[in-house]
């Protein structure tokens, strides 16, 4: 056996088996343990987590992943054709998903689970040229000479059309009714200016591509927003107009631990030798504290406790580390059951020694049918249109486009950009615009193109400050990312919540609790339909899922992200979904070969203070890592270098992604 220590703590062993099997184990700093059994062409045939769970997983003669066998005996299995494209996917229930291909081995067509099929068209250059959804919607796609895309229509009517300059940035894009925003770059291809209207958006920039500075002019009203490096292209301060919003303050690793505030109010984070996040503590300007929290993890890193300032917070998690017990600060006890492809069947509350239970049905496409005998109803694309109580309705994209009450009243209405963004949400108090830098909104119009509410954040992707009616409020969060509590410029608490772990607001107080619009995971929170708009879809804290169809297909090695309709892999202690496509455990992650690096929400990886992107070979090492059930190392991490600012040409999302 061989054995190797890393600088972190982190002990690697190496062996065979009897068979000739390479066997690793890897124990972090924290002294849990790993065992991963790799066949003679380095295929995981097992992985046995910290408490000894095991996954087991089988191969045809191609190498190809034919079957995962998980902790608690259900099985998943996978076939394939002569060119090793997937033809079916068969889950833990029997219900298959099929896939045909053309003879460019490119997906044509999708079979779900209920035999509903989407059928798409390419053109000589494999570009996507059609798309015909279950519910009959025609999308179709054209493209230029250098194969980027130039219109897209919904039925025949055009929806969007691009231009481009000579770089192949976006230069314009433009709507159905006409209206047009332009792009303009910088000549090392970083974004410049948008000008959407009567809206204009600057960008600039300091060494290595940090960006410095947002200025954002509506009509005769401005707005600047500055960003400061440290010496580690770190960001270390943000402000408003010139006004200091907050300072950061980071450890060894990148991870920010420590922000204060330019009320004063701080928060000051430590970490253990594993680099968990032991310690979050805010604190008013006076030094008082207005919420702390420790946390304690089991042995495959899952938070066990939250010991607060008003009390401890309990969980406990299956062989699959779904969660099925949450005791409460007042001492309810919640209980949940799940099937065996992650589906909550039962919801138990225990509350001064009253019970009520909760249990819910699903169909073979994992659609939730059925709540204590209410029934559910989806569309032929797998979005809910009906939960008894309100009536959902939706566009070609799958966007939700209304809401209504029981009556057939609406409640609300929405609109999106060509990237699936959200850009209005009209209600009975009127309608107000959502303005984005990348996928946060940083300001809001009403009616009349006046701006009413102003939002930064950090590097996270976590709110900072809030601005409205004049006045400057300060976001304060706890270890998961929730909003707990806002102050105001004065270091007053305005508002405070609580929630469970699915983000099921369970009190809130404060003049402002209400106005504020981001809660739970930092998510943005709709009063008027009780959801939590995750960009790509809508999610039900109530019911624990979706909405509608996940456009992430999930891993093949993890079963339960193949579930397109379950929030979290079932664990929302640890996990976060910030674009409603993938959940991810945002922290450390130790990468054997590589080291430590940090995984930020948005999918960025950091490595000695460089930032990967997404899809760079990097992220996508940890990303496989990360879904291939390795344990994680999970802290509030952020890079150890501000993710650059790239305008990412996202035209408009396909119906599904396979």
């Amino acid at each position: 056996m061989k054995t190797k220590t890393y600088p972190n703590g982190t002990v690697e062993s190496y062996s065979y088996d009897d068979n000739g099997n390479y066997v690793k184990t890897v124990t972090d700093p924290a002294g849990n343990t790993v065992t991963t059994i790799t066949d003679e062409v380095g295929n995981v045939i097992s992985y046995k987590d910290g408490k000894g769970y095991e996954t087991k997983y089988e191969y045809d003669q191609h190498n190809q992943l034919t079957k995962v066998i998980d902790a608690k005996l259900n099985e998943t299995s996978y076939e394939y054709d002569g060119s090793g494209n997937k033809t079916a996917i068969i889950d833990a229930k029997g219900h298959i998903s099929r896939y045909e291909y053309n003879g460019k081995n490119l997906l044509t067509q999708y079979t779900d689970q209920l035999g509903k099929s989407t059928l798409i068209d390419y053109d000589l250059n494999g570009n996507r040229t059609k798309v015909v959804s279950p519910s009959g919607d025609v999308i179709t796609y054209a493209y230029d000479k250098l194969n980027q895309l130039t219109d897209v229509y919904v039925n025949g009517i055009k929806q969007w059309s691009y231009t481009y300059d000579q770089n192949g940035n976006i230069k314009t894009a433009t709507d159905s009714q006409g209206r047009s925003k332009t792009y303009d770059y910088y000549d090392n291809g970083l974004l410049k200016q948008v000008v959407d209207g009567n809206h204009t958006i600057n960008y600039g920039y300091a060494g290595n591509d940090f960006l410095s500075s947002i200025n954002v002019t509506v009509g005769s009203s401005t707005l600047s927003l500055g960003f400061t490096p440290n010496e580690l292209n770190q960001l270390e301060t943000l402000t408003r107009n010139g006004q200091l919003l907050a300072t950061f303050g980071y450890n060894s690793l990148g991870a920010i631990e420590s922000i204060t505030r330019g009320n004063g109010t701080t928060t000051n984070k430590t970490f253990d030798q594993a680099n968990r996040l032991k310690t979050l503590t805010n604190k008013l300007a006076n030094g008082t504290e207005l919420n702390s929290y420790t946390y304690h993890y089991d042995q495959n890193n899952n938070i066990e406790t939250i010991v607060t300032n008003h009390g401890t917070v309990s969980y406990q998690y299956d062989e699959l580390n779904q969660l099925v017990r949450e005791t409460l600060l007042d001492g309810t006890v919640i209980n949940y059951e799940y099937d065996s492809v992650g589906n909550r069947t039962k919801k138990i509350v225990t509350k001064d020694g009253n019970s009520t239970t909760t249990s819910y049905s699903y169909n073979a496409a994992n659609q939730l049918t059925e709540v204590n005998g209410q029934a559910y109803q989806y569309d032929d694309n797998g979005n809910l249109t009906n939960d008894g109580e309100r009536t959902y309705i939706y566009d070609a994209f799958n966007q939700l486009v209304e809401v209504r009450d029981a009556s057939g009243q609406w409640i609300a209405k929405f609109t999106y950009d060509d990237s699936g963004k959200r850009t209005s949400m009209t209600t009975a108090n009127g309608t107000v615009y959502f303005h984005y830098h990348q996928d946060k909104v940083i300001y809001e119009t009403d009616e009349n193109d006046h701006i009413i509410a102003e939002y930064t954040w950090d590097d996270e992707g976590h709110p900072v400050k809030m601005t409205k009616n004049g006045q400057t409020y300060y976001y304060h969060l706890n270890g998961h990312g929730d909003v707990v509590a806002l102050t105001d410029n004065n270091g007053n608490v305005v508002a405070e919540y609580e929630y469970d772990a699915w983000g099921n607001i369970l009190h809130q107080t404060g003049p402002l609790a209400s106005e504020n619009p981001y809660r739970y995971a930092g998510y943005r929170y709709d009063e008027e339909t009780g959801l939590y708009y995750l960009l790509a879809r809508y999610y039900n804290p109530n019911n624990g899922n979706f909405l509608s169809v996940d456009p992430y297909p999930g891993d093949l090695d993890n079963p339960i992200s193949q579930n397109r309709y379950v929030y979290a892999n079932s664990n929302p202690v640890m996990f976060v979904d910030p674009d409603g496509k993938t959940a991810v455990v945002v922290g450390v992650y130790f990468i054997p070969g590589i080291g430590e690096v940090a995984l930020l929400a948005t999918g960025a990886v950091v490595l000695g203070g460089i930032t990967y992107k997404a899809g760079s070979w990097l992220g996508q090492k940890v990303r496989d890592y990360v879904f291939s059930k390795k344990t994680p190392i999970p802290s509030k991490l952020k890079n150890g270098d501000r993710v650059k600012t790239v305008f990412c040409k996202q035209k408009v999302a396909l119906t599904y992604i396979w």
